[in-house]
Protein backbone atom coordinates (compact mmCIF):
# COMPACT_ATOMS: atom_id res chain seq x y z
CA UNK A 1 0.00 0.00 0.00
CA UNK A 2 3.00 2.20 1.12
CA UNK A 3 4.16 1.93 -2.62
CA UNK A 4 0.78 2.28 -3.77
CA UNK A 5 0.52 5.73 -2.45
CA UNK A 6 4.07 6.54 -3.18
CA UNK A 7 3.93 5.84 -7.21
CA UNK A 8 0.23 8.25 -6.41
CA UNK A 9 2.26 11.12 -5.61
CA UNK A 10 5.51 10.57 -7.83
CA UNK A 11 2.64 10.61 -10.66
CA UNK A 12 0.67 13.85 -9.74
CA UNK A 13 4.88 15.60 -8.58
CA UNK A 14 6.11 14.56 -11.97
CA UNK A 15 3.06 14.52 -14.85
CA UNK A 16 4.50 16.32 -17.38
CA UNK A 17 7.92 16.59 -17.12
CA UNK A 18 10.90 14.22 -17.60
CA UNK A 19 11.99 14.77 -13.88
CA UNK A 20 10.80 17.02 -11.19
CA UNK A 21 13.43 20.02 -12.32
CA UNK A 22 12.88 19.96 -15.84
CA UNK A 23 9.87 21.92 -17.23
CA UNK A 24 9.51 21.78 -20.91
CA UNK A 25 6.42 23.22 -23.26
CA UNK A 26 6.48 21.78 -26.74
CA UNK A 27 3.29 24.22 -27.56
CA UNK A 28 2.06 21.24 -29.11
CA UNK A 29 -1.39 22.02 -28.88
CA UNK A 30 -1.04 25.40 -29.84
CA UNK A 31 -1.59 26.99 -26.83
CA UNK A 32 1.01 27.63 -23.42
CA UNK A 33 0.83 25.34 -20.36
CA UNK A 34 -0.76 27.36 -17.92
CA UNK A 35 0.94 25.64 -15.19
CA UNK A 36 4.45 26.98 -16.56
CA UNK A 37 3.83 30.36 -17.46
CA UNK A 38 1.79 33.36 -15.73
CA UNK A 39 0.37 35.70 -18.67
CA UNK A 40 0.06 39.32 -16.22
CA UNK A 41 2.38 40.67 -18.63
CA UNK A 42 0.30 39.64 -22.07
CA UNK A 43 -2.19 42.47 -23.00
CA UNK A 44 -5.62 40.38 -22.98
CA UNK A 45 -6.78 42.12 -26.31
CA UNK A 46 -3.61 40.41 -27.71
CA UNK A 47 -3.18 37.03 -26.62
CA UNK A 48 -0.60 34.09 -26.97
CA UNK A 49 -2.36 32.07 -30.05
CA UNK A 50 -1.25 29.07 -32.11
CA UNK A 51 1.31 29.29 -34.57
CA UNK A 52 1.56 27.57 -38.40
CA UNK A 53 1.90 24.13 -38.11
CA UNK A 54 3.04 24.08 -41.42
CA UNK A 55 7.01 24.83 -41.45
CA UNK A 56 7.13 21.75 -39.60
CA UNK A 57 7.22 21.81 -36.19
CA UNK A 58 4.72 19.29 -34.04
CA UNK A 59 2.97 23.30 -32.90
CA UNK A 60 4.01 26.76 -32.44
CA UNK A 61 2.41 29.97 -30.53
CA UNK A 62 3.05 33.26 -31.59
CA UNK A 63 3.59 36.31 -29.31
CA UNK A 64 2.28 39.26 -31.04
CA UNK A 65 3.18 42.97 -30.68
CA UNK A 66 0.65 45.58 -32.51
CA UNK A 67 1.09 48.46 -32.92
CA UNK A 68 -2.06 49.88 -31.12
CA UNK A 69 -0.39 48.28 -27.97
CA UNK A 70 1.27 50.61 -25.34
CA UNK A 71 2.34 50.27 -21.54
CA UNK A 72 4.05 48.23 -19.40
CA UNK A 73 1.10 45.43 -18.76
CA UNK A 74 2.42 45.68 -15.05
CA UNK A 75 1.54 42.80 -13.35
CA UNK A 76 -0.35 43.37 -9.80
CA UNK A 77 1.45 41.87 -6.67
CA UNK A 78 -0.06 43.11 -4.00
CA UNK A 79 -1.90 41.90 -1.28
CA UNK A 80 -1.42 38.47 -3.93
CA UNK A 81 0.92 37.82 -6.71
CA UNK A 82 -0.49 37.22 -10.24
CA UNK A 83 2.60 34.98 -11.11
CA UNK A 84 2.24 32.16 -8.65
CA UNK A 85 1.04 28.77 -9.92
CA UNK A 86 -3.11 28.56 -9.69
CA UNK A 87 -4.08 27.30 -6.27
CA UNK A 88 -1.14 28.82 -4.59
CA UNK A 89 -1.72 31.86 -2.14
CA UNK A 90 1.46 33.83 -1.75
CA UNK A 91 1.70 37.20 0.17
CA UNK A 92 5.21 37.76 0.18
CA UNK A 93 6.35 39.22 -3.42
CA UNK A 94 9.73 37.86 -2.74
CA UNK A 95 10.99 41.18 -4.70
CA UNK A 96 8.66 39.82 -7.89
CA UNK A 97 7.77 43.18 -8.67
CA UNK A 98 9.33 44.17 -12.37
CA UNK A 99 7.66 47.57 -13.51
CA UNK A 100 8.43 49.13 -16.60
CA UNK A 101 11.44 50.99 -16.07
CA UNK A 102 14.94 49.23 -16.47
CA UNK A 103 14.86 49.36 -20.74
CA UNK A 104 18.36 51.14 -20.68
CA UNK A 105 19.94 52.15 -23.91
CA UNK A 106 20.61 49.70 -26.56
CA UNK A 107 24.29 48.15 -26.86
CA UNK A 108 24.17 49.41 -30.96
CA UNK A 109 23.04 53.37 -29.90
CA UNK A 110 25.91 52.89 -27.34
CA UNK A 111 28.80 52.26 -30.06
CA UNK A 112 27.51 55.01 -31.92
CA UNK A 113 27.42 57.59 -29.48
CA UNK A 114 30.36 56.77 -27.22
CA UNK A 115 32.82 55.09 -28.67
CA UNK A 116 35.79 56.87 -30.66
CA UNK A 117 37.79 53.73 -32.08
CA UNK A 118 35.58 53.53 -35.40
CA UNK A 119 33.92 50.64 -34.40
CA UNK A 120 31.02 52.28 -36.58
CA UNK A 121 31.82 54.26 -39.42
CA UNK A 122 29.02 57.18 -38.96
CA UNK A 123 26.24 57.45 -36.35
CA UNK A 124 22.99 56.85 -37.94
CA UNK A 125 20.72 57.12 -34.76
CA UNK A 126 19.37 60.72 -34.11
CA UNK A 127 19.15 61.98 -31.00
CA UNK A 128 15.83 61.74 -29.76
CA UNK A 129 14.99 59.34 -32.50
CA UNK A 130 11.12 58.20 -30.91
CA UNK A 131 7.92 56.93 -33.02
CA UNK A 132 6.06 58.09 -29.72
CA UNK A 133 4.14 60.91 -30.88
CA UNK A 134 1.45 62.78 -28.43
CA UNK A 135 -1.26 60.45 -29.59
CA UNK A 136 1.07 57.15 -28.30
CA UNK A 137 1.97 58.81 -25.15
CA UNK A 138 -1.57 60.01 -24.31
CA UNK A 139 -2.66 56.19 -25.06
CA UNK A 140 0.54 55.43 -22.42
CA UNK A 141 -0.56 57.38 -20.48
CA UNK A 142 -3.79 55.97 -19.57
CA UNK A 143 -3.19 52.15 -19.86
CA UNK A 144 -0.95 53.01 -16.74
CA UNK A 145 -3.52 55.06 -15.19
CA UNK A 146 -6.26 51.85 -15.31
CA UNK A 147 -2.84 49.69 -13.76
CA UNK A 148 -1.77 52.20 -11.26
CA UNK A 149 -5.81 52.22 -10.15
CA UNK A 150 -5.18 47.99 -9.86
CA UNK A 151 -2.01 48.41 -8.11
CA UNK A 152 -2.01 51.50 -5.89
CA UNK A 153 1.37 52.87 -6.71
CA UNK A 154 2.58 55.16 -9.14
CA UNK A 155 4.35 53.75 -12.64
CA UNK A 156 6.21 55.40 -14.83
CA UNK A 157 4.88 56.09 -17.76
CA UNK A 158 6.80 55.01 -20.23
CA UNK A 159 6.85 54.33 -23.87
CA UNK A 160 7.15 50.87 -24.44
CA UNK A 161 5.60 47.85 -25.02
CA UNK A 162 5.53 44.60 -23.23
CA UNK A 163 3.92 41.29 -24.19
CA UNK A 164 5.79 38.63 -22.04
CA UNK A 165 5.52 35.48 -20.84
CA UNK A 166 6.59 34.58 -17.17
CA UNK A 167 7.98 31.50 -15.46
CA UNK A 168 5.73 31.03 -12.71
CA UNK A 169 7.65 31.74 -9.31
CA UNK A 170 7.60 28.99 -7.44
CA UNK A 171 9.31 27.47 -10.92
CA UNK A 172 12.71 29.61 -10.60
CA UNK A 173 15.97 28.11 -10.35
CA UNK A 174 18.48 29.22 -7.72
CA UNK A 175 20.72 31.80 -9.32
CA UNK A 176 23.48 30.56 -7.89
CA UNK A 177 23.08 27.15 -9.13
CA UNK A 178 23.75 26.18 -12.54
CA UNK A 179 20.67 26.04 -14.55
CA UNK A 180 19.68 25.74 -18.33
CA UNK A 181 17.45 26.96 -20.96
CA UNK A 182 16.13 25.93 -24.10
CA UNK A 183 14.21 28.16 -26.47
CA UNK A 184 13.41 27.38 -30.59
CA UNK A 185 12.00 30.11 -31.82
CA UNK A 186 11.59 32.63 -34.98
CA UNK A 187 11.01 35.99 -35.66
CA UNK A 188 9.50 38.27 -39.06
CA UNK A 189 11.47 38.08 -42.15
CA UNK A 190 13.95 40.83 -42.13
CA UNK A 191 12.15 43.02 -44.47
CA UNK A 192 9.08 42.95 -42.19
CA UNK A 193 11.25 44.62 -39.43
CA UNK A 194 10.73 48.33 -40.64
CA UNK A 195 13.26 50.38 -38.50
CA UNK A 196 16.84 48.51 -38.23
CA UNK A 197 19.19 51.25 -37.85
CA UNK A 198 17.73 53.53 -34.93
CA UNK A 199 18.63 50.85 -32.56
CA UNK A 200 15.28 50.92 -31.06
CA UNK A 201 15.47 49.03 -28.06
CA UNK A 202 14.02 45.04 -28.77
CA UNK A 203 14.41 42.50 -25.74
CA UNK A 204 13.55 38.75 -26.26
CA UNK A 205 14.32 36.82 -23.16
CA UNK A 206 15.77 38.17 -20.15
CA UNK A 207 16.85 36.54 -17.31
CA UNK A 208 16.37 38.77 -13.87
CA UNK A 209 17.58 38.62 -10.05
CA UNK A 210 14.43 38.24 -7.29
CA UNK A 211 15.37 41.24 -4.77
CA UNK A 212 19.10 41.29 -3.80
CA UNK A 213 20.09 44.10 -1.65
CA UNK A 214 18.23 46.86 0.35
CA UNK A 215 21.21 48.73 -0.95
CA UNK A 216 19.71 48.25 -4.48
CA UNK A 217 16.64 50.39 -3.50
CA UNK A 218 18.47 53.19 -2.06
CA UNK A 219 19.70 56.41 -4.20
CA UNK A 220 20.94 56.22 -6.85
CA UNK A 221 20.41 52.86 -7.64
CA UNK A 222 16.54 53.35 -7.85
CA UNK A 223 17.08 55.20 -11.54
CA UNK A 224 16.00 52.49 -13.46
CA UNK A 225 15.83 49.30 -11.58
CA UNK A 226 17.81 45.90 -12.19
CA UNK A 227 18.30 45.42 -15.60
CA UNK A 228 18.47 41.34 -16.95
CA UNK A 229 22.06 40.06 -16.34
CA UNK A 230 21.45 38.08 -19.00
CA UNK A 231 19.37 38.76 -22.52
CA UNK A 232 18.60 37.65 -25.70
CA UNK A 233 18.01 41.10 -27.78
CA UNK A 234 17.01 42.13 -30.74
CA UNK A 235 17.94 45.80 -31.43
CA UNK A 236 17.83 46.74 -35.29
CA UNK A 237 16.60 43.17 -35.66
CA UNK A 238 20.00 41.75 -35.08
CA UNK A 239 20.17 38.77 -32.60
CA UNK A 240 22.70 39.27 -29.88
CA UNK A 241 23.31 38.22 -26.31
CA UNK A 242 24.71 39.94 -23.55
CA UNK A 243 25.75 39.88 -19.94
CA UNK A 244 26.61 42.25 -16.75
CA UNK A 245 28.73 42.36 -14.04
CA UNK A 246 26.28 44.22 -12.03
CA UNK A 247 26.17 47.89 -13.82
CA UNK A 248 28.35 46.70 -16.92
CA UNK A 249 26.90 45.32 -19.93
CA UNK A 250 29.02 43.43 -22.40
CA UNK A 251 28.31 41.42 -25.52
CA UNK A 252 28.90 37.83 -26.00
CA UNK A 253 27.96 37.34 -29.91
CA UNK A 254 25.93 39.06 -32.61
CA UNK A 255 24.61 38.23 -35.85
CA UNK A 256 25.38 40.41 -38.82
CA UNK A 257 24.50 44.20 -38.63
CA UNK A 258 23.46 46.37 -41.12
CA UNK A 259 26.59 48.90 -40.56
CA UNK A 260 28.22 47.35 -37.58
CA UNK A 261 30.93 45.36 -38.03
CA UNK A 262 31.19 41.57 -37.44
CA UNK A 263 32.26 40.90 -33.52
CA UNK A 264 35.65 39.68 -33.54
CA UNK A 265 36.50 36.30 -31.78
CA UNK A 266 37.50 36.90 -28.29
CA UNK A 267 39.74 35.18 -25.50
CA UNK A 268 40.29 36.65 -22.75
CA UNK A 269 38.83 40.00 -20.65
CA UNK A 270 36.17 41.30 -22.77
CA UNK A 271 37.53 44.35 -24.26
CA UNK A 272 35.49 47.69 -23.23
CA UNK A 273 34.41 48.48 -26.84
CA UNK A 274 32.16 45.85 -26.19
CA UNK A 275 30.80 47.05 -23.07
CA UNK A 276 28.87 49.85 -21.32
CA UNK A 277 28.30 51.53 -18.27
CA UNK A 278 24.24 50.96 -17.35
CA UNK A 279 24.61 52.01 -14.09
CA UNK A 280 23.92 55.83 -12.08
CA UNK A 281 26.25 58.23 -13.20
CA UNK A 282 26.67 59.19 -9.44
CA UNK A 283 27.63 55.91 -8.91
CA UNK A 284 29.80 56.27 -5.13
CA UNK A 285 33.59 56.75 -6.06
CA UNK A 286 35.49 55.42 -9.57
CA UNK A 287 32.96 53.06 -11.54
CA UNK A 288 35.27 49.60 -11.22
CA UNK A 289 36.06 48.14 -14.00
CA UNK A 290 34.12 44.79 -15.29
CA UNK A 291 35.66 41.22 -14.57
CA UNK A 292 33.98 39.53 -17.58
CA UNK A 293 36.06 37.03 -19.42
CA UNK A 294 34.67 35.14 -22.46
CA UNK A 295 36.15 32.42 -24.69
CA UNK A 296 34.43 31.93 -28.29
CA UNK A 297 34.48 28.73 -28.94
CA UNK A 298 33.19 29.12 -32.25
CA UNK A 299 32.02 32.16 -34.70
CA UNK A 300 30.86 34.82 -32.47
CA UNK A 301 28.53 35.62 -35.37
CA UNK A 302 25.34 34.26 -34.90
CA UNK A 303 22.71 33.11 -37.15
CA UNK A 304 19.72 35.39 -37.36
CA UNK A 305 16.20 34.64 -36.20
CA UNK A 306 14.95 37.05 -38.56
CA UNK A 307 12.38 34.72 -41.18
CA UNK A 308 14.04 30.92 -39.76
CA UNK A 309 14.23 28.89 -37.14
CA UNK A 310 17.11 29.31 -34.53
CA UNK A 311 17.90 27.52 -31.01
CA UNK A 312 19.44 28.89 -28.27
CA UNK A 313 20.29 26.85 -25.37
CA UNK A 314 22.03 29.16 -22.40
CA UNK A 315 23.87 27.54 -18.98
CA UNK A 316 23.44 30.27 -16.62
CA UNK A 317 25.37 30.61 -13.03
CA UNK A 318 25.22 33.75 -11.89
CA UNK A 319 27.79 35.12 -8.71
CA UNK A 320 30.87 35.97 -7.93
CA UNK A 321 32.16 33.41 -10.02
CA UNK A 322 29.42 33.17 -12.09
CA UNK A 323 29.60 31.56 -15.81
CA UNK A 324 27.49 31.77 -18.64
CA UNK A 325 27.49 29.21 -21.81
CA UNK A 326 25.56 29.78 -24.85
CA UNK A 327 24.83 27.64 -27.56
CA UNK A 328 22.99 28.28 -30.55
CA UNK A 329 21.43 25.36 -32.68
CA UNK A 330 24.37 22.45 -31.90
CA UNK A 331 26.61 24.43 -31.89
CA UNK A 332 28.71 25.78 -28.49
CA UNK A 333 29.39 29.51 -29.18
CA UNK A 334 31.02 30.97 -26.07
CA UNK A 335 31.60 30.75 -22.25
CA UNK A 336 31.46 33.63 -19.84
CA UNK A 337 32.90 34.07 -16.12
CA UNK A 338 33.69 36.40 -13.72
CA UNK A 339 30.97 37.94 -11.76
CA UNK A 340 27.75 37.55 -13.19
CA UNK A 341 24.29 39.49 -12.13
CA UNK A 342 24.16 41.60 -9.15
CA UNK A 343 26.01 41.75 -5.44
CA UNK A 344 24.01 40.09 -2.91
CA UNK A 345 23.55 39.93 0.65
CA UNK A 346 25.59 37.85 2.49
CA UNK A 347 23.31 34.71 3.04
CA UNK A 348 20.67 36.29 0.59
CA UNK A 349 19.18 33.24 -1.66
CA UNK A 350 18.61 34.68 -4.95
CA UNK A 351 15.89 33.18 -7.96
CA UNK A 352 16.22 33.55 -11.55
CA UNK A 353 13.01 35.55 -12.75
CA UNK A 354 12.76 34.39 -16.48
CA UNK A 355 11.02 35.62 -18.91
CA UNK A 356 10.19 35.65 -22.85
CA UNK A 357 8.45 37.28 -25.56
CA UNK A 358 8.55 41.12 -26.48
CA UNK A 359 9.75 44.01 -24.50
CA UNK A 360 10.87 47.30 -26.76
CA UNK A 361 10.49 50.81 -27.42
CA UNK A 362 7.42 51.64 -28.88
CA UNK A 363 7.64 50.77 -32.78
CA UNK A 364 4.37 51.35 -34.98
CA UNK A 365 4.61 47.91 -36.57
CA UNK A 366 3.28 44.48 -35.61
CA UNK A 367 5.44 42.01 -35.23
CA UNK A 368 4.98 38.21 -34.07
CA UNK A 369 7.59 35.71 -32.30
CA UNK A 370 6.81 32.53 -32.93
CA UNK A 371 7.63 29.86 -30.53
CA UNK A 372 8.23 26.11 -30.84
CA UNK A 373 9.76 24.74 -27.59
CA UNK A 374 11.05 26.26 -24.65
CA UNK A 375 12.53 24.02 -21.98
CA UNK A 376 14.16 24.70 -18.42
CA UNK A 377 16.29 22.31 -16.27
CA UNK A 378 17.75 23.51 -12.81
Amino acid sequence: MKNVIQAFVSSMLFAGFANADTYRDDFSSGEIDTSLWCECQIDPEYPVRSGNTSVGAAGTVLIDVDSRDVGGNNCRFAPVSECVQPGIAVLATDGDEDDADDLTASIFAEFTRSRSDGILKKVLRPNGTTYCSDLVQHAANMAYDAEEAIKGQPIPKLCIQRQELRLFSGLRASATRTSSYIMKFRMPEKDEIQDRVNSMRWVLAQWKHTKLSANYENAPYTFNGQSPFVAVRFDDAVLHVTVQDEFWRCLVAAAKHDIWPDMETINGRIPDKYCFWTGPDDYFGPKPKHSLTLIHHASPVLENATGQYTTLRLEIEAGPSGEVVLWQDDTKVATVTGRLGYNMDQGWKSKIKFKFGHYRDYLPDNHSMEIDFVEIKD
